[in-house]
């Protein structure tokens, strides 16, 4: 089951849905959250169960390979603010 919650920058704004850990498993295959250092989007990337290295993703935005894992406590990846959880979005069975 995952839980998805709104988060919402304090300080500018910025929102996202994401699972609080910034990650999440589903019956065969696991959610990774990342950053782009480039172009600061955050984007989710799916996995097959059993990957035990996780290779970094490439920015669905810019094309970029230069990214770290992320989740909603690193903060706003647009200002380094903080995200205000605003509850649950959505239960997932």
């Amino acid at each position: 089951m995952a839980a998805y919650f709104d988060f919402v920058c304090k300080k500018c704004g910025w929102a996202i849905t994401a699972p609080a850990e910034g990650g999440d498993v589903n019956m065969d295959s696991f959610v990774v959250y990342f950053k782009c250092l480039d172009c600061k989007k955050v984007f989710g990337r799916c996995y097959d169960m059993g990957v035990v290295y996780v290779e970094p993703g490439t920015c669905t935005k810019c094309g970029s390979t230069h990214t770290i894992e992320w989740k909603p406590s690193d903060g706003c990846p647009e200002c380094g603010g903080e995200l205000e959880n605003q509850g649950v979005l959505c239960w997932e069975d």
